[in-house]
């Protein structure tokens, strides 16, 4: 996906969650009436993996585990309710796998599956308050770090919240002018084009002797 647009990506990973989870669902619902002697009547995956840890005996699994933790890494970019369920519901079943498939993950989701589950779960208004105090101290564990995404991953977190103000403040914090970023969070004249703080854009620009900032904000402020 190098070269592709977010939109793109999102498109690409809202494809990847719906297909994976649909095959999962499937396979996990026939395990389970195969082992039972009946069809069961849950509806969602979480609901059919609660309580039956007998589905992970002897290192069992359902789907690539490989391709499973791939795909619900890539769904932090995905924006709507419906694949956000069905990327938890992956999380859900990824947490029960055995040791042999739980692979190390890269900050800020190094505990792959819990993780990205309270990311995913915090853009539906839920755990926010834990959320943003788990990836703000992950963001400042980074800032010395070559790599920025926890940081990244902080700020478009709170952006993807509505709380782009602080969002402003904290790449401030966080990130010294002229570091390079992927464009997994948005820039600070993105930020201040999708809320209008065009005046806190500016003071994060002066106080950073970034001159560009500064006037692209006083002049997207006067237009």
């Amino acid at each position: 996906m190098t070269g592709r647009s977010k939109a793109e990506r999102r498109d690409v990973a809202q494809l990847l969650v719906h297909e994976i989870h649909k095959d999962l669902f499937q396979g996990v619902r026939d395990d389970v009436a195969r082992q039972q002697g009946s069809a069961p009547t849950e509806t969602t995956l979480a609901e059919l993996v609660r309580d039956r840890e007998w589905l992970f005996e002897n290192d069992n699994y359902h789907v690539d585990a490989t391709h499973l933790q791939s795909i619900v890494r890539f769904a932090i970019i995905l924006d709507d309710a419906e694949s956000l369920r069905m990327a938890i519901d992956l999380t859900e079943y990824g947490r029960r796998l055995g040791p042999a498939y739980q692979y190390p993950g890269r900050a800020p989701f190094e505990d792959t599956y819990p993780q990205h589950a309270l990311f995913f779960q915090a853009l539906l208004g839920e755990r926010v308050d834990e959320a943003v105090a788990h990836f703000k101290q992950a963001a400042e564990d980074a800032m010395d770090d070559q790599d920025a995404t926890p940081i990244e991953v902080y700020l478009s977190l709170l952006h993807r919240l509505g709380r782009v103000g602080e969002a402003i403040d904290e790449t401030a914090r966080l990130l010294p002018p002229g570091r390079r970023m992927s464009d997994l969070a948005p820039s600070l004249q993105e930020m201040a084009q999708s809320s209008g703080e065009y005046d806190r854009l500016m003071k994060v620009s002066r106080d950073r002797n970034d001159l560009l900032g500064f006037a692209a904000g006083l002049l997207s402020k006067k237009s």
